[in-house]
């Protein structure tokens, strides 16, 4: 295979305008049609007078005559068979000169007259310099055979014109040499331009003349000095791409427009084919050239190999493909985790659920047996023991689908006022064993007003327990745990610190990931969760909670928590802090109509019977949704709890059914309370959707549930909205006695707020407002107000301004009307 794809010598141009060849320059500037053509005309119009000059005895003349003519019919005759031209110009001219020579000698003066269209020839046809040679000798010879037949004073003559004849064919050479040099140079120039760009060039011509230019051939794999006139170009293309550019070919061919336009037409990118048939991409542009009449004389494409551009893009696209096919399986893998994690989060609700439920129910039962009896007081101490560890479970699965709310994003904070330093008593009392088998003195730096935070209870809790259990383990035994509660500016803002110091340090493998999640040293058992969910909680909350230790000093974890903005409040029901038992106040009437619970559970029913008072004849049960729907058919009840979660027909579905049924029926709307172990803001949602009138979270206390029915306008209702005597008494332990005329001035001092709020119409304080008086008034035994204030928080979404301003003034009223008194938790 020749695979010699350089570019010609430089010496090759130069040859070229050096020694032009009449068989190339005179084809290349007039065309081989030209040629043929005086080829035809000189034989025609030499080939007579050769004949006659040898009929006249002119052998001499007639034989160098008769080799010119052959010497035009043997290169006509090869141009025109497409071969190449076998004879040099030194033949044809040679024999010119000798047959010149001869007509001088024989013919005289018209000899001579032969010889001046012979000085332009030799001029137009050889090199100046060759002509000049020839030229001189016909002068010479001219001038010879003047003075033989002619005499001296017509040789000079001949002579000088001659001369003459010579000199302005020197001229006219130079000027059309420097004319052919110049076109020589342009067009070298184009052709190393086009060498620059990289790019091939093909030429077709209207006769079917094709040139490859070098580059082309380099990048077809042939050599610049292989013969091309055998060459198809459309042989060259790639199959599937031949028939598309042979037509487009044609098409520009044969198209016409005004003489001498060069049109430009649309590029293209196809495939050819190189000399091994392997395919080579190139981005194609031509033009097309008309001739005087407007046909397409010349068509020039160049050609650009962008066969690696190609390539590069074909495996971009590749790499596109296999990018998209893995963000495909990516996306079906976030898919089946986001499904799993639904899946998760359904059976954690699921779970939850199902815990809850008897957790609430088993916390429920200590406050219903203290109602019906008193106990000694170790029966009261086993009791709250039940009481406090279930509502410990049931705060702690709380927490734990809290948390992972926390670490999604999705957890939704409910802020209200926290007091700090409760929970820090409430925490330092339940783990004071623990440091009592240690040694370790609690060391407690608490203000003496209630410092409230901007946060949730339970959230604020869990995270004083971890940070305090931790500061406890971590601690030398016989040492000392202080713990400083205290006002404090954070981020540059009012902030509540929580300061607790140990004299441990924190191992060194620890302490750059101390806050991670599963870290843990040297701790049998050891989860690495307690200070990661503290921080966490802290966080969720507005605040920070930072570590700082070292061998010498011990370590600090110090938490800040945003500041509640309203007046301070008391410390209020805390996980776990059940040492305080509320008396059980007046015993209500029941409701006047009829009540209808609706739980799958029976032990959750029986609990709600105790909530509510006697007698029993007026409350009716059903185990799900259908059978609630049916006993609403028989007979219409006035309230309706009902489950949500249950089998055969869910609380959601048979809400519906019931508001339907009974609006078809055109009866009074039954009050219905969702009571459910959910509590968070979706479920919420869907039972205001679906038509439910209040929401109660499970467990519920008796003071919830008789704000159900001031909610609804019952007679229990308008028996609790109705101010006590101004004897009415509230028994409270005597271990709390100190702190109630604080307490109560605390809640006067929110009563007002709140009437404040509702006469300015912001409901949303109000509620927030009434839900803290009505939390913190039943813990202290002060049902009847706290009944108040939950019907004071269900009007706030619903209920008329006007009404909720009255509302206000007589839990006012209430609150001044009441007394306290002591006593010490004897049962029995």
């Amino acid at each position: 295979m020749d695979t010699s794809t350089t570019t010609p010598p430089a010496t090759e141009t130069q040859v070229y305008l050096a020694r032009p060849d009449l068989r190339v320059d005179f084809i290349e500037a007039y065309g081989p049609k030209t040629f043929l053509l005086l080829s035809a005309l000189g034989s025609m119009f030499l080939l007579p007078f050769s004949v006659n000059s040898f009929l006249q005895g002119r052998s001499v003349l007639a034989a160098m005559i008769a080799l010119i003519v052959l010497c035009l019919l043997t290169n006509a005759g090869a141009l025109y068979l497409g071969r190449a031209k076998p004879l040099a110009p030194a033949f044809l001219f040679g024999a010119a000169l000798v047959a010149l020579l001869a007509a001088m000698y024989d013919l005289g003066l018209l000899g001579i007259l032969w010889a001046y269209p012979a000085i332009l020839l030799f001029h137009f046809a050889l090199p100046r310099r060759v002509a000049n040679v020839f030229n001189i000798a016909i002068v010479s010879m001219a001038g010879l055979s003047s003075w033989t037949h002619l005499g001296s004073e017509v040789t000079a003559r001949v002579v000088v014109t001659m001369l003459l004849a010579v000199l302005f064919t020197n001229i006219f050479s130079l000027v059309a040499d420097a004319q052919h040099r110049k076109e020589a140079e342009q067009r070298q120039r184009l052709d190393l331009l086009v060498r620059g760009t990289n790019a091939g060039t093909l030429e077709w011509e209207a006769d079917g003349a094709v040139t490859y230019s070098p580059r082309l051939r380099e990048m077809l794999g042939r050599s610049y000095k292989a013969d091309a006139s055998g060459w198809d170009f459309f042989n060259l293309v790639h199959l599937e791409d031949r028939e598309r550019v042979e037509a487009q070919f044609q098409a520009q061919m044969g198209k016409k427009s005004k003489p001498y336009v060069v049109r430009h037409q649309p590029p293209d990118d196809y495939r050819l084919l190189d000399i091994t048939g392997d395919p080579i991409w190139v981005h194609a542009e031509s033009i097309t050239v008309a001739d005087a009449r407007g046909r397409t004389r010349r068509l020039i494409c160049t050609f650009m190999d962008i066969t690696e551009r190609v390539q590069a893009m074909e495996a971009l696209l590749s790499s596109h493909e296999k990018v998209r096919a893995q963000a495909d399986q990516l996306e079906r893998r976030n898919e089946a985790l986001r499904e799993a994690m639904r899946l998760r989060e359904e059976v954690e609700r699921i779970a939850r659920h199902d815990l809850r439920t008897p957790l609430s129910s088993i916390a429920s039962v200590p406050a219903l047996l203290r109602e019906r009896r008193h106990y000694d007081a170790q029966e009261e101490e086993l009791l709250g023991l039940v009481e406090r560890s279930a509502l410990r479970v049931l705060s702690m699965v709380n927490l734990s689908l809290d948390l992972y709310k926390m670490e999604a994003g999705t957890y939704v904070l409910r802020p209200h006022a926290v007091d700090l330093t409760g929970l820090v008593r409430t925490v330092a009392r339940d783990i004071q064993a623990h440091a009592d088998s240690k040694g370790v003195a609690l060391d407690l730096h608490l203000p003496a007003q209630p410092l409230p935070a901007k946060g949730e209870e339970l959230l604020c809790y869990s995270l004083i327990a971890n940070v305090f259990k931790n500061a406890l383990e971590a601690s030398p035994d016989g040492a000392r745990v202080r713990v400083d509660v205290a006002p404090a500016r954070w981020q540059d803002e009012d902030a509540v610190t929580l300061r607790i110091h140990n004299f441990g340090a924190v191992p060194v493998a620890v302490r750059a990931k101390f806050f991670e999640k599963y870290a843990s040293h040297g701790k049998v058992g050891g989860s690495g969760l307690g200070t990661y969910s503290a921080r966490l909680m802290a966080r969720v909350q507005g605040g920070e909670l930072c570590m700082a230790t070292s061998e010498a000093s011990g370590t600090v974890l110090q938490t800040w928590l945003p500041v509640w903005p309203a007046a301070a409040v008391p410390p209020v029901e805390q996980p776990g802090d059940q040492d305080t038992v509320a008396q059980p106040g007046p015993r209500r009437t029941s409701p006047d109509a009829g009540v209808l619970l609706v739980d799958d559970d029976e032990y959750n029913i029986m609990v709600m019977r105790a909530l509510l008072p006697p007698p029993p004849e007026h409350i009716r049960t059903a185990v799900n949704g259908r059978a609630a729907v049916d006993s609403v058919r028989r007979a219409r009840p006035d309230v309706i709890f009902m489950d949500l979660q249950m089998p055969v027909m869910d609380g959601l579905e048979a809400t519906a059914t019931i508001r339907r049924l009974q609006r078809e029926r055109g009866e009074p709307p039954s009050f219905i309370v969702a009571f459910s172990a959910h509590d968070d803001a979706t479920t919420r949602e869907q039972c205001r959707e679906v038509g439910f009138d209040h929401y109660l979270v499970k467990p519920a206390s008796r003071s919830e549930v008789m704000a159900v029915f001031a909610s609804a306008g019952h007679a229990a209702a308008r028996h609790e909205a109705t101010p006590p005597p101004a004897s009415h008494v509230v028994v409270v332990d005597e271990d709390l006695a100190p702190l109630i005329p604080a307490f109560l001035e605390s809640r006067k001092a929110l009563v007002r707020e709140l009437v404040a709020a509702a006469g300015q119409g912001e409901r949303d304080s109000v509620r927030q407002l009434a839900h803290k008086l009505a939390g913190s008034l039943a813990m202290y035994g002060f049902e009847q107000a706290a009944a108040l204030a939950r019907g004071i928080e269900k009007g706030a979404e619903t209920g008329e301004a006007g009404r909720l301003t009255e509302q206000g003034s007589e839990l006012a009223a209430l609150l001044d009307l009441t007394r306290f008194e002591s006593k010490a938790p004897t049962f029995g």
